[in-house]
């Protein structure tokens, strides 16, 4: 016959006491538990509170890692990066007012080079619905000896539209190049006295 023995609590003071223990035949019997059986049972328990902690850490841990990346972009920078930011400045040679107003004066020109550039697209656009609004002119008169009036009127439609793309690109295709114009004279202008 084997004996279990299963600790059980004093009321009183809450600590594991007395045990109860209880043959495999299930007849009950009580007595005082060994030392040995003791020492099992608190470390049952501390063993369960163990694992309560750890779950209750690893709940705390899936919500820190949600706040963190916050608290990074609040907190003020580490003492070393801050160290490593100065040296940085300190290492790196700044250039000089006269090659800081060269790399804007080139920044400048890129940039009107690019809207030159743009310019020239739309041009190219604007020609593009020109040759367009011949080919639907061609279409309409192709309908018309066909007998297909319907076709014909599309066809103006289209011609029409094609036409007022047309217009609207060269119109914008005009104002670029005029701008550029006047914004390269006053950058030669700006040039010529800053030297």
């Amino acid at each position: 016959m084997e004996i279990r023995a299963t600790p059980r609590r004093d009321a009183r003071t809450g600590k594991l006491g007395s045990t109860s223990r209880s043959p495999a035949c299930g007849c009950a019997a009580s007595s005082d538990m060994d030392p040995q059986a003791e020492k099992l049972a608190e470390l049952a328990e501390v063993a369960e509170r163990i694992e309560r902690d750890l779950k209750r850490f690893d709940e705390l841990a899936i919500i820190a890692a949600q706040i963190a990346p916050v608290r990074e972009r609040e907190s003020a920078p580490h003492g070393l990066a801050r160290v490593l930011a100065k040296l940085r400045r300190w290492l790196i040679p700044r250039p000089s007012a006269r090659e800081e107003e060269t790399r804007r004066f080139d920044e400048v020109q890129r940039r009107l080079e690019s809207l030159e550039n743009y310019g020239a697209a739309m041009a190219r656009a604007a020609a593009q619905e020109a040759a367009n609004v011949k080919e639907w002119e061609l279409n309409a008169k192709l309908a018309v000896r066909a007998g297909d009036d319907d076709l014909a009127r599309h066809a103006l439609s289209w011609k029409r539209e094609a036409l007022e793309r047309a217009a609207t690109l060269e119109r914008q295709a005009a104002t670029i190049s005029a701008a550029m114009a006047e914004f390269t004279s006053a950058l030669a202008a700006i040039k010529a006295s800053s030297r």
